[in-house]
């Protein structure tokens, strides 16, 4: 949905988690052709699920490890299992 859909990303980034488990849950992005949209993906990816994260860890539902732990999977561990890529 990066970056395409830019307004309401933490709400939907929650909305997700909630309903998915955290070792499912693939990052990806819409993107094609302009090198600025693969930019502007990663980064407000990485800004929104780091925001969706930290309500988890201030609600107490996660450690700051694990949320570090989760937002690896969801980045980069996650595909490279579904895709079974080398680590």
């Amino acid at each position: 949905m990066t970056p395409f859909v830019h307004q309401g990303l933490l709400a939907r980034y929650l909305q997700i988690m909630e309903a998915v488990p955290l070792s499912k849950i693939l990052f990806g992005s819409d993107t094609y052709n302009l090198p600025e949209l693969y930019w502007l993906a990663a980064r407000w990816g990485k800004r929104f699920l780091s925001q969706a994260l930290a309500v988890y860890v201030d609600e107490g539902m996660l450690t700051e490890e694990e949320a570090i732990d989760a937002a690896r999977m969801i980045l980069h561990g996650n595909n490279r299992r579904a895709y079974n890529l080398p680590a």
